[in-house]
Formats: C-alpha cells, structure tokens, sequence
C-alpha cells in the first residue's frame, strides 16, 4: 500500500512567501541604487568636463585681454576695466582704448563691452567723440554715456555661472600686475568653482 504522504507536494507558507518577497525588493533595491549612483557619477563626470572645456575656452579668451593690456583701471567684486591700448600714443585713456568685463548675474556669464563707432562715420568724427578720460572716471558712467546712443558692443567671455568674484592682492588696481578670478559653474549639487585670470606683461599706467 502506497503511502498518501509520499505523493503530497509541499507547497510554501505564507512565512515564507512573504520572505522571498522581502529578499527579491531588497535585491531589487539595491540593484537600483548602484545603477542611479553609477549614473549620478556618470552626470557628475559630464558636467565636470563640460565646466573643464568652457573653463579652457574663457580663460584663452580673459588673456586675450589681459595679457596685453597696459594696465587696469578699476577692480570690484564682480567686474574690472582694462586700459587695453593706447592707440592714440597720448600716455592717456580715450574711451575706445577700454575694456569692461562684469558678471552678467540675470544671464549668468562674464560679459565684455567696449566702445565701437559707426563704420560710416568719417576718421574726423571718430576722434572727436572718443573723449579722453581721467584715471579717477567713473568708468560705469562713461559706459553709460556711449551706450545710451548704441555705441557699446558687448560679447560674453563664458557662460553658465552663478557666481564671479575678482581679486588682484593690492589695493590700488593701477599697481596690480596679476589678476585672478573665481568662476563658480553651477551644476546638479551646488556648483563647481574654477580658478582663471592672467598678468599683465608689460605694466605701463597712463600719465594721468
């Protein structure tokens, strides 16, 4: 006589399903969890390369305007003014010869503006309207006068910030040689500071 019990399938108890169930969601969890931390460093290392390349391409640019200059004419937190050339060899600052650069803080870039005539206007009226500037201007308000009637080009520099701070270790900018600045890049967990800026090779403050 055969036995019943050896032809009885046990099945599982709801202990137990109920444990399969809890060991495939954490299995399930951590599966997860690698995969979203593999592709936050992923994210993390992309925008990371991305700041490494607009850093690059700013920095080549911020020199193209540092490195050459004669010397600075003012400094701020956010924002500095270049005496770029003295085109006119009068040892003096005439406004088409500055460069301002500030944080553009709505549209979050370092900006450049200068001072740009009419194609058409003759040389004659060229000359006369790029006045000559004492040392002590105030140079926002001597941008301000050109831009009023469209005379101001502006061109950003780099792009994506959410912060600019600049330094140049002295107090008085007409003595500073070396200029640094902190570009902070936002990013996915706060933002990203980076280090730029240049010297000035051949200092030589105007005369007045």
């Amino acid at each position: 006589m055969t036995d019943a019990r050896a032809d009885h399938r046990r099945g599982l108890t709801l202990l137990e399903t109920l444990l399969s169930v809890a060991i495939t969601a954490l299995i399930g969890g951590g599966i997860l969890g690698m995969m979203a931390a593999v592709s936050n460093g992923i994210m993390a290392r992309a925008e990371t390369r991305s700041v490494l390349v607009r850093t690059s391409a700013g920095q080549a640019r911020l020199a193209a305007y540092i490195a050459p200059a004669r010397c600075l004419l003012e400094a701020r937190d956010a924002a500095l003014v270049l005496w770029l050339e003295d085109s006119r060899e009068s040892d003096t600052v005439h406004a088409t010869e500055i460069r301002w650069l500030h944080y553009d803080e709505p549209e979050g870039a370092l900006r450049l503006s200068f001072i740009e005539f009419p194609t058409w206007w003759s040389e004659t009226a060229r000359l006369m309207a790029d006045a000559e500037h004492d040392v002590g201007s105030d140079w926002d308000a001597v941008l301000a006068s050109y831009a009023n009637p469209g005379y101001v080009t502006s061109l950003v520099l780099l792009d994506g910030l959410s912060d600019l701070s600049v330094r140049t270790g002295v107090p008085d900018p007409l003595t500073a040689r070396s200029i640094h600045l902190v570009a902070s890049f936002a990013s996915g967990e706060g933002t990203i500071p980076m280090a730029l800026g240049d010297t000035i090779r051949h200092h030589d403050p105007p005369i007045r």
